[in-house]
């Protein structure tokens, strides 16, 4: 959701949103989506506090266009991001009517300010968000909002061998990673070096930021913690990068490599070499 969400086109209220990393973005049409994130808002106190937010029902919608009004939809999909994947968020007449009954609240109050936020997003959803937080409107200062499908996650196939969900890449790893941990409690007794795993953020893009693989997050905090003996330690390590390997699609199996391609889900662990040297 962008810092400006406000979004008005044709009697419908919007939401403004960014396309994060390299989507397949027509997947988002025509689903049930709710918004999940963090909500900082100012505690009666003067505190400002954060709370998470998901909210569990369906709120959001990106609609596709009627295949009368674009009859070659299926020979080719075109994809405004700008356009045509702001999502719908409710009628304006709704608001309208808010609004109208908001104006004389404040009419009545002359000494009451209307937070900024309200100026760059819908009053519906500041309300929705202020629900969930226990709050006023007036009192949420920013958020940091992501679209999210309603549709649970699930076990499936006629034999339940496959997991139907979004965002394997790269929660899987990082769970199997987790857990792997816990399962080896039993022979800590018995370790003579120290096991952990790292799990960054923003991989979708580049791993650039300042929680991403490529920032100095991990050395510095390896140094804080070995000080003196940091090279030492880095040299006597074994270190993973763990992540998703892409499985044959059975209909498009031609753009795999024949010869080198995971021909067996559930078939193992994957390791990827690259002679350009993109994988660690």
């Amino acid at each position: 959701v962008k810092p400006v969400s406000k979004r008005e086109e044709s009697n419908y209220l919007q939401v403004n949103v960014e396309c994060y990393g390299g989507g397949i973005w027509h997947t988002w049409f025509d689903r049930d989506l709710t918004l999940a994130g963090r909500v900082f808002f100012r505690k009666p106190n003067g505190k400002i506090s954060r709370h998470f937010v998901h909210v569990k029902r369906p709120i959001l919608r990106i609609p596709t266009i009627a295949i009368h009004l674009k009859r070659d939809t299926n020979e080719k999909l075109e994809i405004n991001k700008q356009d045509h994947l702001q999502a719908v968020l409710a009628l304006k007449i709704e608001e309208e009517l808010n609004k109208s009954t908001k104006e004389k609240d404040t009419a009545s109050d002359g000494n009451k300010k209307l937070n900024d936020e309200s100026k760059k997003h819908h009053s519906q959803l500041l309300q929705l968000l202020a629900s969930e937080c226990n709050c006023q409107t007036d009192d949420i200062i920013n958020f940091d909002l992501m679209l999210a499908d309603t549709q649970p996650s699930c076990v499936g196939g006629l034999n339940n061998e496959f997991i139907y969900s979004g965002r394997l890449d790269n929660q899987m790893s990082s769970y199997c990673a987790i857990q792997g941990l816990i399962n080896s409690l039993d022979t800590l007794p018995d370790e003579t070096f120290i096991r952990g795993v790292l799990l960054y953020d923003n991989e979708e893009t580049g791993s650039e930021s300042a929680q991403g693989a490529m920032s100095e997050f991990t050395q510095h905090t390896l140094r804080r913690m070995t000080r003196d003996d940091y090279e030492r330690s880095v040299s006597n390590s074994f270190l993973v990068s763990a992540d998703m390997a892409h499985g044959v699609h059975p209909n498009y199996s031609s753009l795999h490599d024949r010869d080198h391609r995971p021909s067996l889900l559930n078939g193992g662990v994957v390791v990827k070499t690259n002679c350009c040297n993109r994988y660690a």
